[in-house]
């Protein structure tokens, strides 16, 4: 390359950079629409039906909600897909809430089998989100862990995979009136459990505790909610 053809070449960078900037610099100035790449993680909620998947949810955008009432009937038809924001970590949480397995209810011609569910669970994840940077797996402590529970928890796994492990936790829900004692005492309960502690070492993120405003004691005026 010549001389000249290096300096022309040399002038076009300079003067793409200058042109540049002054774009830049006109958009910073009268630019209405500023856009950025999201901070997103994308969390399923999973378990049997009743196993208050849709109220960790909620309690996500108001901690302060009072739960439906419970009832034997899965709350959770659908999978559905929520966005939150979250202010202070400037992220995005993509929240998929599924029906429970082991469905019940009065129609016995509305309640599906396992697969079934699984499918439409199966076709939600296609459809919206590729990857789980969280799998929450719920049970209640109201009713304890039992067969149903580890048997749904299984089911998972052999439909999502092995590898989900490292991205899943148990979250134990309804422990609004538990004390830290009574939670420490539980998790013991939980990993010596004869059904639950072949797959505890699966949940390599850990057992949680979650609770909410008790919906009978809200009802009934009692100022144990305030505890």
């Amino acid at each position: 390359m010549s001389i000249r053809d290096t300096r022309t070449a040399i002038d076009e960078d300079a003067k793409r950079e200058e042109y540049k900037k002054k774009i830049e610099a006109d958009f910073e100035k009268y630019g209405t629409h500023v856009m950025k790449k999201v901070n997103s993680k994308n969390i399923m909620i999973i378990g049997r039906t009743r196993s208050g998947k849709s109220t960790i949810k909620s309690m996500l955008l108001d901690p302060t909600k009072v739960p439906d009432e419970l009832t034997l009937k899965s709350g959770t038809r659908d999978p559905n897909i929520e966005s939150f924001y979250i202010k202070d970590m400037d992220a995005t949480l993509n929240i998929i809430d599924t029906p429970g397995l082991f469905e019940r209810g009065t129609d016995e011609n509305g309640i599906r089998d396992n697969h079934a569910i699984l499918t439409t669970i199966e076709t939600c994840a296609n459809m919206e989100i590729t990857s789980f940077n969280v799998i929450c797996f719920c049970v209640a402590i109201t009713v304890g862990i039992n067969g149903d529970d580890v048997k749904a928890i299984e089911l998972f796994v052999d439909f999502l995979g092995n590898e989900i492990s490292s991205n899943s936790c148990l979250i134990v829900t309804h422990c609004e009136s538990k004390t830290q004692r009574q939670l420490n005492l539980i998790k013991k309960e939980l990993e010596e459990d004869k059904f639950f502690k072949k797959i505890a070492p699966f949940f390599k993120l850990g057992i949680f505790f979650s609770g909410s405003i008790n919906h009978d004691n809200y009802s009934n005026g009692n100022e144990c909610i305030l505890d």
